[in-house]
């Protein structure tokens, strides 16, 4: 199987349709072959799931630092509220919510959290985030069951030249 990027589909167009309460039901990309429509959840699940390769790192919490645990019967599930997706005007914008592990090197960990989203949209043949952004709502003690400490953002903006 091939894995064709997006210089090489050379993509146009992205827009994306918009569910009950902003939420991005799709994201499409219309190039000379056709449309790639790439659901919203999909998205969510792709950056969930390289999050969880940094769990010695980064624990994935939701917007308040609730932590948020793989469960027995609903699987990953409640982990995609560790991620949020929105559309602005200038692009697509990532938040992902996260605690830090004390032992962990925060910085380096974000950095390649987010170049690993940003290769997993140029998979999908669509642009860069105009924004991804590292929430972290604290950190784990060693053996605490809650996050504690001040809360940080670590930041990658990608700028787009205008046309």
């Amino acid at each position: 199987m091939q894995i064709l990027y997006a210089e090489q589909l050379r993509c146009d167009t992205i827009y994306s349709i918009r569910g009950e309460g902003g939420f991005n039901m799709a994201t499409m990309s219309k190039n000379e072959y056709g449309v790639i429509s790439v659901a919203g959840s999909a998205i969510t699940r792709m950056i969930v799931d390289n999050l969880l390769s940094f769990e010695d790192t980064l624990l994935p919490c939701n917007r308040k630092g609730k932590l948020l645990r793989k469960g027995i019967f609903t699987g990953n599930h409640e982990l995609g509220n560790s991620v949020e997706i929105r559309e602005k005007s200038e692009g697509i914008h990532v938040d992902i919510f996260a605690v830090a592990a004390v032992h962990g090197t925060l910085v380096g960990a974000s950095q390649q959290l987010f170049n690993m989203v940003e290769e997993d949209f140029g998979v999908l043949c669509l642009e860069k985030p105009a924004e991804i952004r590292m929430n972290i709502m604290g950190f784990l003690p060693e053996g605490g069951k809650q996050p504690v400490g001040r809360k940080y953002t670590l930041r990658r903006r990608n700028v787009r030249e205008k046309e």
